[in-house]
């Protein structure tokens, strides 16, 4: 059996009514998606596989436009259809780890500079800390195709601004930065920029005649991806003083993960002095490993009135509606999240699972959960929630259960390196800091 064109014909047409834009050329691509998904019913083998082969081929732009797996009626189609989404997931995000950049060249109000930035990357910056006579201040600009960290940088710098992230890190807020403040050291892999916090001497405590030098080093995913944790051993980090002499490992059989805090990870290592080097600066060079929660999908249910048993799979996670009730203006809606891989990754980001973008939406408008969602079961891998709206108005079918996850919990390795840092403080006897 056929999917029905009529299916397609909805399907497709509404995700087009989303991406289209006045020149990217996106219908030849809509109507070329839905011959190719109906050939993946065709009756001869070469042709459905030569379909399938073709959707991979272009790629995750043609996601938007797949019909949904549950609304296909034929098992071989479906499965096909889930294995082409799966891959094309996964690829999306991957490809979310590499860095966005900015394309912004001649003279405008630094307001529109720092908003034009946060359209092209998906990063959100908040400029209302910024008094209002520098956001209008008219500033050059000349970035091609430049990575977003090193760009907000560069922009950060010149006009005497900072980014504070808000509590989640998914909100960098721009404020007037102090005067001074020492030189930073900085690297920029993908989507993500290492900073050297400091390289620091203090005192071994129990030994009078050592010293330790602490290197901290701070890491920053852009505002759009969500950190969990970072992996790395106490060896990870290799540091030669200007005297020319190592500094061995503290604890180099240590594994280490440290949690993510306002959207930063701050590694660090302790590294044993030689006996008497009085080396003023080092140079270093690690590795770590992050896990990140990549490719951000935001799933749309049907309306309240027919969301009870409605289930989404985006990558390696199936999104449930296992209950929806609603009365006098309140509704209930009992979410199941399960992820193909469970174990440490997933536990960590259970957080983000509990914190995550759920709400309805109503001609446009959105509606955040009135409390915090419970936790009704949780397991390795799932969990169960159940969120709560008040003060709705209307009718049950006015409203649109949306869920906000990223489809993959995914290991990237970052690479650091810097030459000829001062260390700070001075040799001490005894005690610690």
């Amino acid at each position: 059996m056929r999917i029905p064109r009529e299916l397609l014909a909805v399907a497709l047409s509404l995700a087009a009514v989303a991406f289209v834009r006045a020149d990217d050329g996106v219908a030849p691509l809509v109507e070329r998606v839905s011959r190719l998904v109906e050939a993946l019913d065709a009756p001869r083998r070469s042709e459905r596989r030569s379909a399938e082969e073709t959707l991979l081929d272009l790629g995750p732009a043609v996601l938007p436009f797949l019909p949904p797996v549950d609304r296909v009626e034929t098992a071989s189609v479906r499965e096909t259809l889930r294995r082409v989404r799966r891959q094309l997931e996964v690829r999306q995000a991957e490809d979310s780890l590499k860095a966005t950049t900015v394309y912004l060249e001649g003279p405008m109000p630094l307001r529109r500079v720092v908003d034009e930035i946060t359209r092209q990357t998906g990063n959100r910056l908040d400029h209302t800390g910024v008094p209002d006579e520098r956001l209008t201040a008219v500033v050059a600009t000349d970035f091609d195709d430049v990575p977003f960290w090193r760009c907000l940088d560069e922009l950060l710098a010149k006009h005497g601004l900072r980014e504070v992230p808000d509590e989640d890190g998914n909100v960098l807020r721009l404020e007037v930065a102090k005067p001074g403040g020492r030189p930073r050291h900085v690297v920029y892999s993908g989507a993500f920029r290492v900073e050297l916090e400091s390289l620091r001497r203090r005192a071994l405590f129990g030994d009078d005649g050592s010293n330790l030098v602490r290197a901290t080093v701070v890491v920053r995913a852009e505002p759009r991806l969500r950190p969990l944790f970072a992996k790395y051993r106490g060896d990870a980090v290799k540091v030669t003083g200007d005297l020319g002499k190592p500094f061995a490992p503290w604890n180099p059989e240590a594994e280490l993960e440290p949690p993510v805090t306002r959207g930063s990870i701050a590694p660090r290592w302790d590294l044993l002095l030689p006996n008497g080097d009085e080396s003023k600066g080092a140079s270093l060079a690690g590795r770590l490993n992050l896990v990140v929660a990549a490719g951000s999908e935001t799933i749309r249910f049907p309306t309240l009135d027919e969301t009870t048993n409605a289930e989404r799979r985006r990558g390696g996670v199936v999104v449930r509606t296992t209950r929806a009730t609603t009365a006098k203006g309140r509704a209930e809606i009992d979410v199941s999240v399960a992820y193909d891989a469970g174990g440490p990754a997933f536990e960590s980001h259970r957080t983000w699972v509990y914190d995550s973008g759920a709400r309805l939406e109503r001609d446009g408008m959105r509606f955040e959960p009135a409390t915090p969602p419970t936790v009704s079961r949780s397991s390795d891998g799932a969990v169960a929630l159940r969120y709560r709206f008040e003060e709705l108005s209307g009718e049950p079918e006015d409203y649109r259960m949306v869920y906000v996850l990223p489809t993959l919990v995914t290991e990237t390795t970052l690479d650091f390196a810097w030459k000829n840092v001062p260390i700070e403080g001075l040799p001490r006897v005894g005690g610690d800091e």
